[in-house]
């Protein structure tokens, strides 16, 4: 028996091109499993860099993450500066170098602060930047000529932009196929677009669209709350805030499916990802950040679930629940070939 550790790669290719090239010659997706991770506060809701560095050295060793998003929605992305934003891409960089690869969400209202956070996060150490769409073009239609041009702001930084499609219910704006067409339509704009509608039909929907007309734009799932069917469905890999607590068992059921094990990755489904899954992105979703930092406390890893207000800690009703199934995925298992 052992506990949940890093994972070998699902082929010797993978391994070999990570060796050879480092993490930053791969395409986004062949990371497999990018963890959107958490960021630990003080009480007075500053953000606690010696426990986030602790926390990602234990994604790092015992859970065998190799790609990290920060500045997220599990991040509390929304929520920070943009001088704490680069402060968290530096503390990234201070603890493992350039032997991980780091996605960072980008966060501004305008073309001209989206354009200058690309830039000042590209000299912090980002490799590519996760879009959210501003608060302006929330709603059911979306300008997608200004959307267009929003995205085009970044792209002097020189990084690799994934399109974010985000649920309503954290403060997103689903894209539909006709708003990521026009972005996926301009050359060399879109590198992948992470899909977390958590809506498997909208899902669907953006999969189509990239596999019918532009297949050299990776999905990466989103959704948190069927993650084995939206590998199933077609996901080249994904960026996951489930990641960033139960990053070793997400890698094993990444592995299981693309290497065509669909038993094997529905049992283990069903007795360590969905369970936890299920508490984790239950009603009301926006929870999901206080519950991440519950269950890191409960594992040891950070001291303290701080938030920063207007969040507030995990209903008392749901802990007990939530703490069961993060033992359960914790557990001990077996490893098989």
């Amino acid at each position: 028996m052992t506990e949940l550790r890093n994972h070998p790669p699902a082929n010797a290719t993978l391994a070999e091109e990570t060796e050879e090239n480092g993490p930053h010659h791969m395409t986004i997706a062949s990371h497999k499993v990018i963890a959107s991770v958490a960021l630990p506060m003080a009480a007075n809701g500053d953000p606690d860099f010696v426990a986030f560095r602790r926390y990602l050295r234990w994604l790092a060793d015992e859970q065998g993450i190799t790609a990290f998003a920060i500045n997220a929605d599990t991040g509390e992305g929304a929520h920070l500066d943009n001088p704490e934003r680069l402060r968290t891409a530096d503390a990234v960089r201070e603890e493992f170098g350039d032997t991980v690869y780091l996605v960072s969400g980008l966060i501004a209202t305008h073309d001209r602060a989206a354009k200058q956070l690309a830039s000042d996060l590209a000299t912090a150490g980002t490799d590519a930047l996760l879009m959210f769409t501003p608060p302006a073009f929330a709603g059911t239609t979306v300008s997608t000529d200004a959307l267009v041009g929003y995205y085009s702001a970044t792209r002097e930084a020189g990084l690799p932009l994934i399109a974010f499609s985000l649920m309503a219910d954290v403060g997103g704006v689903t894209l539909t196929p006709d708003t990521l067409a026009p972005l996926c339509a301009v050359p060399d704009l879109i590198a992948a677009v992470k899909d977390a509608s958590f809506d498997a039909r909208a899902y669907v929907r953006t999969r189509d669209l990239l596999t019918q007309s532009f297949p050299n734009v990776e999905l990466l799932t989103g959704c948190d709350n069927f993650i084995l069917e939206s590998y199933i469905l077609g996901a080249h890999g994904s960026l996951l805030g489930f990641a960033g607590l139960a990053g070793a068992a997400t890698l094993r059921l990444h592995d299981l499916v693309h290497a065509g094990r669909i038993a094997e990755a529905i049992r283990w489904d069903a007795e360590r990802i969905a369970p936890l899954a299920s508490v984790m992105y239950g009603e009301p979703i926006r929870d999901n950040r206080s519950r991440l930092k519950e269950a890191l406390v409960h594992l040891g890893v950070i001291d303290a679930a701080h938030l920063r207000a207007p969040l507030r800690p995990v209903a008392e009703a749901d802990r007990e629940r939530m703490l069961a199934a993060v033992d359960r995925t914790f557990a001990p298992f077996e490893v098989t070939a």
